[in-house]
């Protein structure tokens, strides 16, 4: 099997740059249509669909088993059906001001501790990263 080139890879950065950023951008404006519980799903599965189906039939990188098609095909499905199954209309007031909201002894808590957890999540990889998991739960995913 050839590697790509140098040229043939620095498309491929380009353009998987530029599909990301159209797909960014879509989803932004989706969420401006409807409720983010429903579009985002949308996204995240028709994004699965159309990655197994270039990835298997059209690029031949990956192959599918059975149970990974009817699986993503099922999830597929399932997210598909959500525009008429389920979010309705906001719940939220048209005068309900969000950074209020957002300023609560409640809301700062809860995004101090995300904060702490993040902090402390990037300090463990960065700790890890020098160092190979040696755990034989770990060993058998290298």
């Amino acid at each position: 099997m050839t590697r790509p080139s140098r040229v043939a890879k620095g498309t491929f950065f380009l353009a998987n740059l530029a599909l990301s950023g159209i797909s960014i951008i879509l989803g932004i404006a989706a969420n401006g249509h409807g409720p983010v519980a429903v579009a985002f799903p949308v996204g995240v599965g028709s994004n699965l669909l159309s990655n197994m189906v270039l990835q298997d039939s059209m690029l031949g990188i990956a192959k599918y088993t059975k149970n990974m098609r009817v699986g993503t095909l099922v999830l597929a499905s399932a997210v598909m059906i959500l525009p008429d199954v389920g979010g309705g209309p906001a719940d939220l007031a048209e005068d309900v001001n969000v950074l209020q909201l957002l300023t609560t002894r409640k809301a700062m808590l809860f995004v101090g501790a995300c904060a702490i957890v993040l902090i402390f999540g990037l300090w463990g990889d960065l700790r890890a990263a020098g160092h190979p998991p040696t755990t034989p739960f770990y060993s058998g995913m290298l």
